[in-house]
């Protein structure tokens, strides 16, 4: 009988440690996701002098920068152009945010804006596609954006990228990932897309010009971040 009892206790003993592990282990995982959510930037930098590091150390972010110039043309960087660059590894999935605000001359902003109007973004040299055609960046035909819009992503992969034309000779460049209103650091509200609740907004549709859809296969994509080659960074 106290054999019997004794291994009762035991039982309720371990029993007890199990559901207490089990409660420090949620409570963990919670706290993990606190800290994402609040952590600063694992990587951050204004200077207009670096932004050639967004093609460089694009780690895992979904993205080829397509929508931003290759490299800041002098009167870009002559009149003082806005920038910012944050990136977070996040829980399972990085964050970013990405802004570049540029106040061109006449003969850049032309340059410019030609190669908004005719970039298409191809599959890299080694891979094929039967349906392969090059996909030039969206225009926004529903009145999303409060300026003229060039999208190359669009609540896709959790993901926004486009250029806007914000101004005379002024553009505008926006990547971000896994970002909700009240957390952009650096994007004004009137460069979000509207309705913007957040990075899952269903109802604005999905855009993404790094994919291509392999003939005969349903739900294969090729996803190709790669800039084209006559639009990459020197």
């Amino acid at each position: 009988m106290k054999e019997k009892e004794s291994d009762r206790r035991r039982k309720s003993s371990v029993k007890w440690v199990g559901w207490l592990f089990g409660v420090l282990a949620v409570l963990a995982f919670l706290a993990l996701f606190f800290y994402a959510d609040l952590k600063l930037p694992e990587k951050t930098f204004r200077d207009p002098a670096r932004y050639g590091e967004i093609f460089s150390d694009r780690k895992d972010l979904r993205t080829g920068f397509v929508a931003f110039p290759p490299a800041i043309p002098d009167s870009g960087m002559e009149n003082g152009p806005e920038f910012y660059y944050a990136y977070w590894s996040g829980v399972f999935d990085p964050e970013a945010e990405v802004y570049l605000r540029c106040t061109y001359s006449e003969s850049d902003f032309r340059t410019e804006l030609d190669r908004l109007e005719h970039y298409a973004h191809k599959l890299s040299p080694d891979r094929t596609s039967e349906t392969y055609e090059p996909h030039p960046f969206h225009r926004d035909e529903r009145g999303l954006f409060s300026y003229p819009a060039y999208i190359a992503i669009l609540a896709d992969n959790y993901a926004y990228e486009y250029a806007l034309i914000t101004g005379e000779r002024e553009i505008t460049y926006v990547y971000f990932a896994f970002r909700h209103p009240g957390e952009f650091r650096a994007v004004p509200a009137d460069c979000l897309p509207e309705p913007f609740e957040g990075y899952l907004n269903k109802d604005q549709g999905m855009i993404n010009i790094y994919r291509f859809k392999e003939h005969g296969e349903k739900n294969f994509y090729y996803v190709e971040y790669e800039r084209s080659a006559e639009h990459s960074p020197s």
